[in-house]
């Protein structure tokens, strides 16, 4: 039976019957015919240049991201006509004929729990500690000094290094794991919600949350912040999707394709 682009964009726009749809959503398709059949489907955490070749020399003819291809939420090229890295990208998708996808609001607000954060949590192996109610929650075992903490995560989500607010000392058990970049007020409003002892950020607004943990640790408060980059924070939660495509359509090939990261340290 041919599977369409089409009918995998709709699966996934609607986990159950019914789902309300996101008002203004990101998620539609980019490149492609929509009628086009597919018998392969790439899936990434964002659309790099490297990850497109990826895709077409794989043979897949749909590739699913979690980020915008064009280096700003809403995919608006507008700006960026004649510039060589934008029409360099375009070239290639359009020569390929490759279908583009992104699945980002739908992953984090239609899906129960948010798709991200699960597949995060199964990465970390902390699925057993998550709260039912608030899953970015996580109540350790027993208390654990953050670089044990850190040490876990740069191994699970194979990182070289993560940025620390606070001491490497400090023992904590309630820790919040917030992938992505929600932004400073919601970040913060965790740790007060919640009496959150760590939080494990994707990125931050640095004059934000950098500087309220910092303000805490000099007021003796027992606060740190470990930020490990938003791709790192989220990629592995990709793998729901891959998951969740495979069941949906059996008979399709889907694989996924980790992208380099973006910075390191030197």
């Amino acid at each position: 039976m041919t599977v369409t682009v089409q009918e995998i964009v709709n699966r996934l726009l609607n986990p159950v019957n019914d789902t309300e749809p996101v008002e203004n959503t990101v998620d539609t398709l980019k490149y492609g015919n929509p009628d086009a059949p597919v018998t392969k489907i790439a899936v990434t955490f964002t659309a790099t240049y490297e990850v497109l070749k990826m895709a077409v020399d794989a043979g897949a003819q749909l590739l699913v991201t979690h980020e915008p291809t064009y280096f700003n939420h809403r995919d608006e090229t507008d700006w960026l006509q004649g510039d060589p890295v934008y029409e360099g990208k375009k070239k290639l998708i359009e020569d390929s004929g490759l279908a583009v996808f992104r699945f980002h609001d739908y992953v984090h607000d239609r899906y129960e729990p948010d798709g991200i954060g699960h597949g995060m949590l199964q990465a970390l192996d902390w699925s057993a500690w998550a709260d039912p109610a608030h899953p970015r929650l996580v109540v350790l075992e027993k208390p654990t000094a953050v670089k044990d903490v850190a040490a876990h995560i740069k191994s699970k989500l194979d990182i070289d290094s993560l940025r620390l607010i606070g001491s490497p000392e400090l023992e904590v058990r309630r820790i919040s794991l917030f992938p992505g970049a929600p932004g400073g007020e919601r970040q913060i409003q965790e740790f007060r919600d919640y009496d959150i002892e760590l939080m494990v950020a994707g990125e931050t607004h640095e004059w934000e949350t950098n500087e309220y943990v910092r303000d805490a640790v000099a007021l003796g408060l027992d606060k740190a912040l470990l930020i490990i980059g938003h791709q790192k924070s989220e990629e592995a939660g990709m793998q729901y999707a891959v998951d969740l495509l495979r069941r949906l359509f059996p008979s399709v090939e889907t694989v996924f394709l980790p992208g380099q990261v973006a910075f390191r340290s030197i």
